[in-house]
């Protein structure tokens, strides 16, 4: 069935009862649907079952991406470059979350016109690292130049166990087998182990304390903790000062930050850099909510539900990002608020970190 997304829920129903009633050579019972991404049934009682692991044991679904195309290469997808991007999203780039509304924290005007194939050669070379946690969780390499993304690299579970020695082979020590990684892509892409941050939460806390070991401390990102930015005082009000954006957790600070960059053209995804289409998608899905003045970007919790696994790739480009401003303007806090959300878990260490620049002008 083509379009099944056009059939009615029903008439679907009553098709599949038919398949295979009638069989005298043995057949196997099988019905083959295909559809675009789409808001009907089809989405409701297939695709976000089976994102969530929900799906009948006798159906399977195979998500086609526009790379799987034997015609990728050719050329003949251009002819779609002036298309609406709201088709492009859902008919070539597989998109079934699209959203470029005002909830949006990322735009997709906005991601569609920051490629730059330029690069500060002198600049500085910035590695962010999240590191796996469960299940489908990937780690990942973002690797920022001055103020461009330019790299991307994943490692799933099966890839480090690859990697691991003989001697590691029965039980492989998942954190040393990525310390080795980073260390080795560090060296060749003559990044410093000041400019490298990792999440702090988890299994990331043990690639750290391997790093540490090696004499490599890099820093420590936890997305939980308290925002840089404190709120205004009265008399501060007095005095004139402007109030800065307050944000519930510093995980909500740096995403707002970076969208607002990119907005602003401050921050550019290096046109090379692999899973750009990977990494857009999953910000597209980043929302977002003022409450009381204070700005909360959605859970990775909840992004998790929607995305069928952990928004891996955006996280590193966070922490990337992090490093980033961290070493530029030194802003960010890293005390720790809450623990409510289970991806943001931390402890409670941490000091402000400053520099008495905050509200100051030049």
């Amino acid at each position: 069935v083509d379009e099944v997304d056009s059939v009615m829920k029903t008439g679907f129903m009553m098709l599949s009862a038919r398949s295979g009633r009638k069989n005298t050579n043995g057949a196997p019972d099988i019905t083959i649907a295909t559809c675009n991404p789409n808001e009907t049934w089809v989405k409701e009682n297939i695709y976000t079952p089976w994102r969530e692991g929900r799906l009948p044991k006798r159906t399977l679904v195979i998500e086609f991406a526009i790379e799987d195309s034997f015609l990728f290469k050719t050329g003949y997808y251009d002819k779609y470059d002036d298309n609406p991007n709201e088709w492009k999203q859902r008919y070539l780039f597989n998109n079934w979350e699209y959203l470029d509304d005002d909830a949006s924290l990322f735009k997709t005007r906005v991601l569609d016109n920051i490629n730059t194939d330029t690069l500060d050669i002198d600049s500085d070379h910035i590695l962010g690292i999240d590191v796996a946690r469960e299940g489908k969780d990937r780690s990942v390499f973002a690797h920022i130049q001055g103020n461009v993304l330019v790299d991307i690299v994943i490692y799933d579970k099966q890839d480090l166990e690859r990697l691991a020695t003989e001697k590691e082979k029965k039980a492989p020590p998942y954190s040393n087998i990525l310390g080795r990684e980073v260390m080795a892509y560090s060296e060749k892409n003559r990044i410093g182990y000041e400019n490298s941050g990792a999440d702090a939460v988890g299994l990331g806390a043990g690639l750290i304390d391997y790093l540490r070991g090696k004499e490599w401390p890099i820093s420590e990102y936890k997305a939980g903790a308290r925002p840089s930015v404190p709120k205004i005082t009265d008399s501060e009000k007095a005095m004139g000062h402007q109030a800065l954006p307050s944000y519930d957790m510093l995980r909500s600070e740096v995403a707002d930050m970076m969208a607002r960059d990119m907005q602003d053209g401050k921050f550019f995804f290096y046109e090379g850099c692999p899973f750009l289409g990977d990494l857009k998608r999953e910000l597209l899905l980043h929302q977002y909510e003022d409450k009381d003045k204070v700005r909360c970007v959605e859970s990775k919790t909840k992004l998790k539900e929607r995305l069928g696994r952990s928004p891996d790739i955006a996280d590193a480009v966070f922490i990337a990002y992090w490093v980033m401003k961290h070493r530029g303007i030194g802003t960010f806090m890293t005390d720790v608020i809450s623990d409510n959300d289970e991806d943001e878990d931390n402890d409670d260490s941490g000091q402000m970190i400053t520099h008495g620049l905050i509200r100051k002008q030049f």
